[in-house]
This record gives structure tokens, sequence and C-alpha cells, in this order.
């Protein structure tokens, strides 16, 4: 109970090092780019892209780095509740990126 686990450690470090080199290299904001396209496709065929985007990209590198590549895609999260609220800010085109509904 004393020691940490290194390998758990060194998993956790380069983790977050990944994710700083994604951001650092402008890779997550490359990445948001290249998602513009789907602007005209259905919210949720984007959100299964998405979710097939991250699990491809979890399969190689940690899931800390994989949030901070994808989270600049998603401009904002709105609860259920609020969802005629993120249609308003979608439809009147400030968002910046997607926008999340929570469950």
């Amino acid at each position: 109970a004393n020691r940490a686990p290194w390998g758990v450690i060194l998993m956790f470090g380069g983790g977050l090092a990944l994710a700083m080199g994604m951001t650092e290299s402008d890779l997550a904001d490359w990445m948001g780019q290249m998602l513009l396209p789907l602007k005209a496709v259905p919210l949720p065929i984007v959100a299964l892209v998405l979710v097939g985007f991250v699990v491809l990209v979890t399969e190689f590198a940690s899931n800390i780095a994989a949030a901070s590549g994808i989270m600049p895609v998603v401009g904002a999260s709105y609860p259920l509740a609020e969802v005629p609220e993120a249609m308003r800010q979608l439809e009147s085109g400030q968002a910046r990126g997607k926008i999340a509904i929570t469950i």
C-alpha cells in the first residue's frame, strides 16, 4: 500500500506528455479542421463518427491523449434538459466546434 505501481505512473505521465504534444503541435486543431466537412451531416451521424474515431485513437494512445485531441472538436456540452438552448447556439452560428449533449 506504500508503493505506487510504476507502470501506472509511467502510463499516466506518458498520456499527459502525448496530450501536451498534441496541443502544442496544433494536432488537435488540425483534427478539428479535418472534421469541419461534417458540419452538413446530421448530428447523430457526427456523434457516431466521433465515437468511432475516439475508439480508434484509444487503441493506440492513452485516454488522456485521446480526450485532449477530441475536446477542441467539441465546442460546448449541454445537459439533455437544455437541448433547445444548444440548438439555438448551433443555429446562430456562434458554436465553435460541435455541441455535445450529455445524458
